[in-house]
C-alpha cells in the first residue's frame, strides 16, 4: 500500500516521538497532528508534524489520511474509534498505541465491520508519559512493537509492519487476546505486586522506623518501585481492560510464592532459582537500542569542570568510538566514577591501556549495558 498522508491523534510524548520517527524514516510523509492549538505549535517546532488540526476539526484531519495513529489514553482511543470509522477512507489503516488490546479490538471490530483496516498496536516503550516537549527521536529504536490485526487485509498488515520496522522497532503480529494475557502476566501484575509489596513493608511501621527503612532502601528497591510514581489513573484504565487476566494470574503467583518460600530451606530452592534465572537470561535488553553486548570501562576521574571532556577527548583522539557513557557515582569535590562503553572487549582493552598510560585508574565489565527504553 502507498502511504503518504499520516495523521497522529494525541501529540503527547509518545505521539510526538512517533511523528519525529516517521519523518526520519520517510521525509516525504505528510504528517498531520490533532491536539490542542498550543500543543500543535510545539509539535511543529519539533518537526514532529507538518500540519495541525484541533480536536473539533477531527474530520478534516483524517479525511485524506492513508494511516491514522491513535496515540491517546485507552479511554480516548475507545471514544475516537466510532468517530473515525465514519470518516476515514475505506482503504486507510487505523491503528492505536494502547497497552491492552481486547476491549479496543472488540470496539473496532464492531465499527469497522463494513470495511476498512483496523490493526491494534502496542509499542513496548515502557511508561513514556508527558507532554510533546519530551518527544524522543530514539524512542522506537529496537523496541518490540506488537501488532494485533482486527479487521484488515494482509497488505495492510504488511504495510504497517514495514513502517514500524522502518522507525527502528522489531514487530510481532499477535492475537489481541493472547497479547493481553501475556502483557497482563508479564507487566500488569507487576504493578499490583509492587503496590502490595511496598504497603506490606511500610504500612505497619511508625514514622521513625519508616525513615530507617527508607535509609536502608537502595537503588534496586527504588528501581523495582519507581513505576508507582506514575499517576494511578493510567493504571486504572489498564486494569479495567485486563482485570480477568490479572486476577487469574494473581492466584497463580500466590501459589508460586508460597512454593518458593517453602523451598527456601531445601535443595528445591536451587531448582526454582535456576529455572527463573534461565528464563530471564533469555530476555534481551535493548533499552538504549544496542543489539549486542557492550564492553564497559569504569573510570575514576577528578570531580572538576571539564574532567569528562578531557576523558572523552583522549579516547576520541585515538580514534575510538564511545557507544555509551554514564555518570555512575560522584563523591563531590573529590572523584567521579564514569561508565564508558565500547562495541567490543578488544576495543575496551585498547582504550584501557591508553587510559592507564595517561594516569587513569579503571575496572572492566562486560554485559548488556543497554539501560534505556522499555
Amino acid at each position: 500500500m502507498d502511504i503518504k498522508n499520516i495523521t497522529i491523534i494525541g501529540l503527547n510524548a509518545l505521539g510526538g516521538s512517533l511523528g519525529i520517527a516517521l519523518k526520519s524514516y520517510n521525509p516525504d510523509y505528510v504528517i498531520t497532528g490533532i491536539d490542542k492549538g498550543s500543543v500543535i505549535i510545539k509539535a511543529k517546532n519539533l518537526k514532529a508534524v507538518d500540519n495541525g488540526c484541533l480536536y473539533n476539526e477531527l474530520e478534516d484531519g483524517i479525511r485524506n489520511a492513508d494511516l491514522v495513529f491513535l496515540a491517546t489514553s485507552i479511554r480516548g482511543i475507545k471514544e475516537l474509534i466510532p468517530k473515525i470509522a465514519k470518516v476515514v477512507k475505506k482503504d486507510a489503516i487505523v491503528t492505536d498505541t494502547g497497552m491492552v488490546k481486547r476491549d479496543i479490538s472488540e470496539l473496532a471490530r464492531e465499527h469497522f465491520k463494513s470495511g476498512g483496516n483496523y490493526i491494534g498496536g502496542h509499542p513496548v516503550v515502557g511508561f513514556k508519559r508527558g507532554s510533546v516537549e519530551f518527544s524522543d527521536p530514539y524512542l522506537f529504536s529496537n523496541i518490540t512493537y506488537a501488532l494485533t490485526p482486527v479487521v484488515s487485509t494482509r497488505e495492510a498488515v504488511d504495510t504497517l509492519v514495514r513502517i514500524v520496522e522502518g522507525i527502528g522497532s522489531r514487530s510481532i503480529v499477535i492475537d489481541p487476546a493472547l497479547h493481553d494475557r501475556l502483557i497482563g502476566e508479564i507487566n500488569n501484575i507487576l504493578q499490583v505486586i509492587t503496590i502490595a509489596h511496598i504497603n506490606s513493608v511500610f504500612s505497619d511501621l511508625d514514622e521513625d522506623l519508616i525513615d530507617v527503612a527508607i535509609a536502608l532502601s537502595n537503588e534496586r528497591f527504588k528501581k523495582f518501585s519507581e513505576s508507582l510514581l506514575i499517576e494511578p489513573y493510567y493504571w486504572i484504565e489498564v486494569f479495567k481492560s485486563n482485570i480477568d487476566v490479572i486476577k487469574e494470574h494473581a492466584v497463580k503467583f500466590i501459589e508460586h510464592l508460597k512454593g518458593t518460600v517453602q523451598n527456601l530451606e531445601s535443595d528445591r530452592f536451587y531448582e526454582d532459582y535456576e529455572r527463573a534465572r534461565d528464563y530471564i537470561s533469555r530476555i534481551p535488553h535493548f533499552k538504549k537500542g544496542f543489539k549486542s553486548k557492550l564492553a564497559c570501562l569504569y573510570v575514576d576521574i577528578k570531580d572538576k569542570p571539564g574532567s569528562i571532556a578531557e576523558l572523552t577527548s583522549l579516547i576520541a583522539k585515538h580514534g575510538f568510538d564511545i557507544r555509551d557513557i554514564e555518570v555512575v557515582k560522584i563523591k563531590e569535590g573529590d572523584s567521579v566514577l564514569i561508565k564508558v562503553a565500547f562495541k567490543s572487549q578488544t576495543i575496551a582493552s585498547k582504550v584501557g591501556m591508553i587510559l592507564m598510560d595517561a594516569g587513569y585508574s579503571y575496572t572492566t565489565y562486560q554485559s548488556y549495558e543497554i539501560d534505556g527504553i522499555l
